[in-house]
This record gives structure tokens, sequence and C-alpha cells, in this order.
């Protein structure tokens, strides 16, 4: 699965996997979603985005099923 870092106040990465067509989206929040059956074309228009916050609310938040995924940061130290 390629995970990349992006330039968005909303979101933190995107991680695709063309195989299996399950989008994950990292929040600045610190939650993350999955998102099922995303083409390869429709990860490729949210990471060439002018504003990938913008384009994930309108062209990725409801438009594939979604869900919540429970994740747990560690913190060092």
């Amino acid at each position: 699965m390629r995970v990349d870092a992006v330039e968005s106040t909303l979101v933190s990465a995107v991680a695709y996997d063309a195989d299996t067509g399950i989008l994950l989206v990292a929040l600045r929040s610190g939650e993350v979603y999955e998102y099922a059956e995303v083409t390869p074309e429709a990860h490729a228009a949210l990471l060439g985005a002018e504003s990938v916050g913008r384009h994930f609310n309108t062209e990725v938040r409801h438009r594939y099923q979604g869900r919540r995924l429970a994740v747990r940061y560690l913190q060092q130290g």
C-alpha cells in the first residue's frame, strides 16, 4: 500500500491499494477512515487536487462506502 503525505489543513496522509480499491485517509485530527471500491482515477484526482481537503469532502467522503478505523496512538517519552 502506497502512503502519501499531503499538503492540507484537513488531511495529513492518504494511502491506497490499487489491488483492493481500499483508500485510507488520515485526518489531522488523528482520525483515520477507510473507503472501499475506490478507483485508481479517484485516488489520483484526490492527490492532484488543488485543495485535497475540499476534494475529500466533496468527492470521497460521501460518495464511497467508508468507516472510521479505531487507531491508538503511542506516546514516547
